[in-house]
């Protein structure tokens, strides 16, 4: 990424490995690319576009993230959902402002009435919101905050270390 700051403000665009602009200036935010697509923001909206600098996923977000496991969250209005890479949304937006996280083994860290719990690809709660702080799975497992205590939990939400 490249951003440019004169005349007045940010412009963001993308470079290539040889530090040649493939993808104009133009975007008033713009992030990595995840799985293909990248979070820019044009206006005040928050969309995706390709490598080739090609709008997929029209900026109508008001805030967005990047793409993993085939979905990303994205906020409409005051609640967190997430779309798939044609931007329809696939699970609705329903988790508190707080948090939506993006996916990983399966399964994304939202938060429901302020606690942290997990979700799965089509949006059920399997690990009821309970935590004061929830990260990311990995190597099957995921730390969590509870009663003011750092342990990891495993996929089915039981404590398998506390530290």
């Amino acid at each position: 990424m490249v951003v440019d700051e004169s005349e007045g403000g940010e412009k963001w665009g993308y470079i290539d490995k040889t530090g040649k602009v493939a993808i104009p200036l133009q975007f008033q935010e713009a992030y990595d690319f995840s799985e293909g697509l990248a979070v820019v923001m044009i206006g005040a909206k928050y969309g995706y576009i390709d490598k080739t600098g090609k709008t997929v996923i029209s900026p109508s977000f008001v805030s967005a993230k990047a793409f993993s496991e085939g979905l990303a969250a994205v906020l409409i209005g005051e609640k967190w959902g997430y779309v798939d890479k044609t931007g329809k949304i696939v699970i609705p937006p329903q988790f508190d402002m707080d948090v939506a996280s993006e996916f990983s083994e399966g399964l994304a860290a939202v938060t429901i009435g302020g606690k942290y719990g997990y979700i799965d690809n089509i949006g059920q709660v399997v690990i009821s919101p309970q935590f004061d702080f929830a990260a990311d799975f990995s190597d099957g497992l995921a730390l969590v905050t509870f009663e003011r205590k750092l342990s990891y939990i495993d996929k089915s939400g039981k404590i398998v270390i506390q530290p």
